[in-house]
């Protein structure tokens, strides 16, 4: 049985779409498992060794090579590319996105049975998919969402989650070196932050996750690792400056 997962983005979107690898594993041994995903999270979906093969669109590289005339042959070339593999015939296709976006992709393949949520976030998502499923309240965590679209397909309902990644050697060496570089003597456990987030209305304050590491180096003995890209360093330095102990930041 070959299964198409559709979940794009964003980065920890996907990251909480992980855990319907092992039900689908568990629901349909033997299974194979596609999974589609945009440039920004790709990786992290190729450090989970349930996932057969990963099909990357590259929606956000597209509109600036075919801005140029010089750049069209290769653009167009990884589209069709891309268009073919989803063409070929799934068995099931399974949209954890919800959007119109997914459900144009959703549209092109030729999954006998294409899968999704009955309340999507767009509700024109909906004409892509063969199978709407209902009775899942959106008031729920993402994780127990969508492991609850899996489940309607028989698949056993999972209590603990398994995201499932096995970062590869040379990026755990790298993670390491960074540690090193920053002051962690590798003796203390650790908590990690990651406090950004793309949507203002998805962050909580600054002060908030100050006392929070404060809260876990004092009471549970944790060294505080503050994680972000370039474009957060402002963030993390004013929660690094809020805190009483020391936080490592490795904005970057």
């Amino acid at each position: 049985m070959d299964i198409l997962v559709v979940k794009m983005s964003a980065l920890g979107d996907v990251i909480q779409a992980l855990p319907v690898i092992p039900a689908l594993r568990e629901g349909f041994p033997g299974c194979r498992i596609h999974w589609l995903v945009e440039e920004a999270a790709h990786e992290v979906v190729r450090c989970h060794p349930g996932v057969d093969e990963v099909m990357v669109s590259r929606r956000s590289t597209w509109p600036r090579q075919l801005s140029r005339p010089k750049n069209w042959p290769r653009a167009m070339s990884e589209l069709r590319a891309l268009v073919a593999e989803l063409r070929r015939p799934y068995d099931i296709a399974i949209d954890l996105q919800g959007l119109v976006k997914s459900g144009i992709w959703m549209g092109l393949t030729r999954a006998r049975r294409k899968i999704g949520f009955r309340q999507a976030r767009e509700r024109i998502n909906r004409l892509f998919l063969t199978e709407a499923v209902g009775g899942i309240s959106g008031e729920l965590h993402a994780v127990d969402r969508y492991l609850q679209l899996v489940a309607s397909l028989g698949c056993p309902r999972v209590r603990e989650p398994d995201f499932g990644l096995r970062p590869p050697q040379e990026a755990t060496r790298r993670i390491k070196g960074l540690l090193a570089s920053a002051g962690y003597s590798g003796d203390e456990p650790m908590a990690v932050l990651a406090p950004a987030a793309r949507w203002e209305s998805k962050r909580w304050t600054e002060a908030g996750f100050a006392r929070l590491g404060d809260l876990m180096a004092e009471s549970l003995g944790l060294q505080v690792v503050l994680v972000g890209g370039w474009a957060d360093r402002p963030l993390l330095n004013r929660i690094s400056e809020k805190m009483r102990r020391r936080a490592l930041n490795l904005v970057g």
